[in-house]
C-alpha cells in the first residue's frame, strides 16, 4: 500500500492546480472562446480534479472528521448537500427539447430526439 500522507502537500498543490484549470477552462467556456483543444483540457482536467478531490479527502479524513465532530458541521453538511441537490435538480430540469441560448442538451442527442 501506498503511503499517502508523506505526498500531502503535493496532492494539496496538484489538486488546487487543477481546480485553477478547471476554473480557468470553465470561463473560456462560458464566454465561447473556444480555442483548439479548451473542451478536451477541461474534460481531462475536471477528471484530474475529481480523482485528486478524493486522494486529498482520503489523506485528510482523520482530521476532516475530527473538525466536524462540532454541532454546527451536521447544519452546513446538510446544507451543502441541499444546494447540491438544488443545482442538480435545476440542472437537469431545464432540457424540455426547448432550443435555448446553447442549445438542446447533451441527453437530447443521446435519446435522438
Amino acid at each position: 500500500m501506498i503511503n499517502l500522507g508523506k505526498n500531502r502537500a503535493a496532492i494539496s498543490m496538484a489538486t488546487a492546480s487543477m481546480g485553477l484549470v478547471v476554473m480557468a477552462t470553465s470561463v473560456c467556456l462560458l464566454f465561447h472562446a473556444r480555442f483548439q483543444g479548451v473542451v478536451g483540457m477541461h474534460k481531462w482536467a475536471g477528471v484530474a480534479f475529481i480523482v485528486l478531490c478524493c486522494l486529498h479527502v482520503a489523506i485528510n479524513w482523520k482530521p476532516l472528521c475530527h473538525h466536524c465532530r462540532g454541532g454546527s458541521a451536521a447544519l452546513v453538511i446538510a446544507l451543502v448537500s441541499l444546494l447540491t441537490c438544488g443545482v442538480i435538480v435545476v440542472g437537469t430540469a431545464g432540457d424540455n427539447r426547448e432550443r435555448g441560448h446553447h442549445g438542446t442538451g447533451y441527453g437530447s442527442r443521446i435519446a435522438g430526439r
